[in-house]
């Protein structure tokens, strides 16, 4: 699941309207994000910035909630658990430690521990125009296979509610 909330809309000098949307999704989502997306809108007209993922990764520990997992059956979530308490273990080998090559190590280690349905966070900055662009160009290109993820649905539902009232 992703979650996504517009924090601004903005006009610039030149009368270019402005989109900034907070979105928090899985990791195997913004990997199609980039390669589906932002790959097919060259490199004008918009901007992403990641959450850091030390810092969040140090203010606290791992949760069920952190990742994607409400397709997942009992057994998996089970499973998601048991791996969630050995990332914590590590986050907290990875905090205690004071030699740099240690904690180096550790860092690697959570990072390879670290499932595609973690959930990181993005500001994604885009102009009115990009925003007709992913709706009228790539929207049907993406949603073309019925294999897509439902999150891309999703995102499209919600950026054509966010443009309705808006004229190309």
């Amino acid at each position: 699941m992703i979650y996504l909330k517009t924090t601004s809309i903005l006009a610039d000098e030149a009368g270019i309207v402005w989109f900034t949307t907070e979105i928090k999704a899985p990791a195997y989502w913004w990997d199609a994000f980039e390669h589906k997306i932002l790959k097919n809108l060259g490199t004008a007209c918009f901007s992403l910035s990641m959450e850091p993922i030390m810092k969040t990764i140090e203010e606290r520990e791992f949760v069920l909630a952190d990742f994607s997992f409400e397709a997942l059956g009992a057994t998996a979530i089970s499973n998601l658990s048991a791996t969630i308490n050995d990332l914590n273990n590590q986050r907290l080998l990875y905090l205690k430690l004071q030699n740099p090559e240690y904690k180096k190590k550790y860092w690697y280690a959570m990072m390879q521990s670290l499932p595609q349905n973690y959930i990181s966070c993005g500001k994604f900055r885009y102009s009115l125009g990009r925003a007709f662009i992913m709706l009228r160009a790539l929207k049907p290109k993406i949603l073309e296979n019925e294999y897509e993820f439902k999150e891309f649905v999703d995102f499209f539902g919600y950026l054509e509610k966010l443009l309705d009232g808006f004229s190309s």
